[in-house]
């Protein structure tokens, strides 16, 4: 294996690794997301019940 295949190798695996990282921050963030969604959505509901 050549020097520069071995320096490609590894910044492919830095990459993948980089971005797999920033993919699993990104799912977790839109988890959160959708969490606050579900919870926002559950009292505005519950106050607009309240209301009427």
């Amino acid at each position: 294996m050549t020097t520069s295949m071995a320096i490609a190798k590894h910044a492919a695996m830095v990459a993948s690794s980089r971005s797999g990282r920033l993919s699993a921050i990104g799912r977790r963030r839109l988890l959160l997301l959708s969490a606050t969604n579900v919870v926002v959505t559950a009292v505005a509901t519950v106050a607009t019940e309240e209301m009427l």
